[in-house]
């Protein structure tokens, strides 16, 4: 299946004398159909016997300014709204791919009036500290339902419009006692009008530059998120009473300590290392005993959110990661990124179990050339990108167990016990480019996936 896409933007700058506008916007559309008689196994969201249909829209537009106020102080206002329409379809068609019945309905809005102000006073060359605050006004319209053939009708799964807001009010401050250390320390907060949630979030952090090419860095945060939008309508009706009983969820909040240290080598070239560690609390599990955890949300197209979810369970990550980095210099630039890490979580069930993304290493590289001539005013660029993952985790298939039940049955004993192959990818693009005073001009050509492997994203 192709899908089928268009978008646009700009931005636009009004500077002053003490300070600058800028206005900026995005919008675009895309399809796409995946047809059951055309799919094949390159088309990784396909549904044996359905015909699924995806519309989407999205648009953002906002304005920022920057004012300065004396020698030591400014204020940053900005203001943006967004807006995203998802509309998905799906229809159940006979061995024939003919006779399609509706079994799925998705026609949501999600949008958003994001606001944030904070101001920022240097008292001197050591002391520096910034107070702000930005406020998410999340406008929702969320409409999904599926076909029960128990029933023999639809079953709303969200039906919900309203809004709610997210605020984050926030301060820091720096103090520098010598040129080589550093101290920030800070304090986050966020509320969540729908069900009154908040916290309060200290942030620490300190760094060393021992030599002119050596620095440590150290750092401390507690965090917090908002669950996805929309688990927090998930709709259950028992008794011909209908509940949304995900609404008065906590924030997932995790515990963060990084340690790095960054070193400069000749020709522009910077290496940082880090270490971490992450304490997840608060993570919505199920009530019932279970091994589901909100922390695997998003690994699968299609995923089930449980109604009866309590914030309960837990979950840790830890790893390490090495950054090799050369900015562009004589046209000529590389990032080299490798990680190994580990990820579990704590279910309902008390048991500990990898995450579905606990691929336990990841590689990235991207290199590339840039050649300009005509006295600069025009350039060819060609860039690669090459990425290693390890493969995202898995639960097996009982195979005869789901032969008897009608249904597909997982194995309880091995939950992302297994791993699918490593993900493998390689990038390359072309592009010329036409540079003027006030407007640049840039056609290109980009080969994704230039070896054609077909890597594993989902089995059923």
């Amino acid at each position: 299946a192709l899908p089928n896409y268009q978008d646009a933007s700009f931005k636009l700058n009004f500077p002053s004398k003490r300070g600058l506008t800028t206005v900026f916007g995005l919008g675009g559309f895309s399809s796409i159909n995946i047809l059951a008689e055309e799919a094949d196994s390159s088309d990784l969201f396909a549904l044996d016997y359905s015909n699924t249909y995806f519309n989407s829209r999205v648009g953002v537009v906002g304005v920022t300014h920057k004012q300065r106020i004396g020698k030591k102080s400014y204020v940053n206002f900005s203001v943006a709204g967004q807006g995203n329409v998802n509309i998905i379809d799906n229809d159940t068609v006979d061995f024939n791919f003919e006779n399609p019945f509706r079994t799925y309905v998705s026609n949501s809005y999600i949008g958003k009036i994001v606001s944030d102000v904070h101001y920022n006073y240097k008292i001197n060359a050591k002391n520096m500290f910034k107070v702000g605050t930005r406020m998410d006004n999340y406008l929702l319209n969320l409409n999904d339902s599926v076909y029960f053939n128990s029933l023999g009708e639809f079953e709303d799964l969200r039906s919900f419009k309203g809004q709610t807001t997210l605020l984050q009010p926030y301060a820091q401050y720096r103090y520098r006692p010598t040129e080589k250390l550093t101290f920030n320390i800070g304090l986050h907060s966020q509320i969540l009008t729908l069900n009154k949630e908040a916290t309060i979030e200290p942030r620490f952090g300190a760094a060393w530059e021992f030599t002119k090419k050596d620095k440590f860095t150290l750092g401390y945060g507690l965090h917090s998120q908002m669950q996805p939008i929309e688990l927090y309508f998930v709709q259950s009706t028992i008794d011909g009473v209908t509940t949304q009983p995900n609404n008065n969820l906590d924030f997932n909040k995790s515990h963060h300590l990084v340690l790095g240290y960054q070193h400069r080598f000749p020709y522009g070239i910077n290496a940082k290392f880090e270490t971490y560690y992450q304490y997840l609390f608060d993570i919505p599990v199920q009530t019932s005993s279970s091994a589901y955890s909100i922390l695997n949300f998003g690994a699968d197209f299609v995923g089930v959110i449980p109604s009866n979810l309590e914030s309960e369970g837990t979950g840790e990550n830890y790893g390490a990661e090495l950054t090799v980095e050369k900015f562009l210099d004589k046209g000529f630039y590389f990032l080299v990124t490798a990680s190994v890490y580990e990820s579990f979580y704590t279910a309902s069930d008390g048991n500990k179990y990898n995450t579905a993304f606990n691929g336990n290493y990841t590689f990235n590289s991207l290199l590339g050339y840039e050649l300009r001539f005509s006295e600069g005013k025009m350039a060819l660029t060609f860039d690669g990108k090459f990425t290693v993952n390890g493969g995202k985790r898995f639960t097996p298939i009982l195979l005869e167990e789901s032969i008897a039940a009608g249904y597909e049955v997982r194995d309880p004993d091995n939950v992302f016990a297994f791993r699918y192959d490593d993900y493998i990818r390689g990038d390359f693009r072309v592009a010329f480019k036409m540079i003027g005073e006030r407007v640049t001009q840039e056609w290109a050509v980009d080969i994704q996936n230039i070896t054609n492997r077909r890597n594993i994203f989902y089995t059923e």
